[in-house]
């Protein structure tokens, strides 16, 4: 098996840790934010692994927006 470099364990933190705020949200809503979590990633598939400062970028970006949406106020997202 591959061994990732830590760049890329940090990305799939990342999108573990998004899709746990995803499950912690109301079920009716649950659905519309794991798609959007897989959309939001899956956007930025086709960079490469070696654009590290593209990678550095948006895991800081997504990092920030996790912050924002583990806000228990905030319950649903326009996707």
């Amino acid at each position: 098996m591959p061994r990732h470099s830590g760049l890329q364990l940090e990305v799939i933190k990342l999108y573990k840790q998004c899709m746990q705020v995803a499950r912690s949200k109301p079920a009716e809503h649950r659905a519309n934010w794991e798609r959007f979590v897989r959309a939001e990633f899956a956007k930025n598939r086709h960079i490469s692994p070696k654009d590290f400062a593209t990678i550095e970028y948006l895991a800081r970006t997504g990092k920030r927006r996790l912050d924002t949406y583990r806000n228990p106020s905030i319950h649903s997202i326009s996707f």
